[in-house]
């Protein structure tokens, strides 16, 4: 019973950090690539990115921030839910690292490479979130806020999401409203292909367990 509960837990662990490659590859093979910035602290990441013309790694403010984040959520949540949380931001910062930043863009549309992106991206997530483990990022702010104010989860992280995004059409890189939309229809996608993928997931669960 030991041995099978803990052959569990790392088979969790493995497929967390797997799940988090797709995520740096939808940043840094498809977004980046484009100019587009997506929502999250990972679009403020690519803000600092493209304000900074590279010299602050987006693995690198994400690690600085999500450490920042993740210190506040232990001080007022507890540092039980933070601990698969870690973990994913630990994943998810070595692959941002590793995956190179693709010039010229691998899928060289940009509706058709955020299409992908989000597809993989979002599958992906939904394993994360579903195994009890988060990226970190706006995600902790949003379960603080909601913590102590009871707002949705969802138009917290859509209001982060919009201020974030809108904000990149500043950026000499980006200024555009084209490339504003596809930043906004990424994250509009992989969020519903997120709750898509656990609804689908956690269907056939139960259909299993009958």
């Amino acid at each position: 019973m030991a041995i099978s509960s803990m052959w569990e837990k790392i088979s969790d662990y493995v497929l967390i950090a797997l799940c988090c490659l797709p995520y740096g590859f939808a940043v840094n093979q498809v977004l980046v690539p484009h100019a587009i910035v997506g929502g999250g602290l990972t679009g403020l990441c690519e803000v600092l990115y493209f304000t900074t013309d590279g010299f602050i790694p987006i693995w690198v403010s994400t690690l600085t921030l999500n450490g920042v984040f993740l210190l506040i959520a232990i001080l007022t949540v507890g540092w039980q839910f933070c601990a698969r949380t870690v973990y994913a931001v630990c994943c998810m910062t070595l692959w941002l690292k590793i995956i190179p930043v693709s010039i010229p863009p691998m899928i060289a549309n940009p509706l058709l490479a955020i299409v992908v992106a989000a597809l993989f991206q979002g599958v992906a997530m939904a394993e994360i979130f579903l195994h009890n483990s988060s990226t970190g990022g706006m995600d902790i702010i949003a379960m603080i806020i909601n913590r102590y104010k009871h707002w949705p989860m969802g138009r917290i992280l859509w209001c982060f999401d919009l201020v974030i995004i809108s904000s990149a059409y500043w950026l000499p890189e980006v200024r555009s409203i084209r490339k504003v939309l596809l930043g906004l229809g990424f994250t509009l996608m992989s969020s519903i292909i997120i709750d898509s993928t656990t609804w689908l997931i956690k269907k056939i669960q139960a259909k299993s367990s009958i």
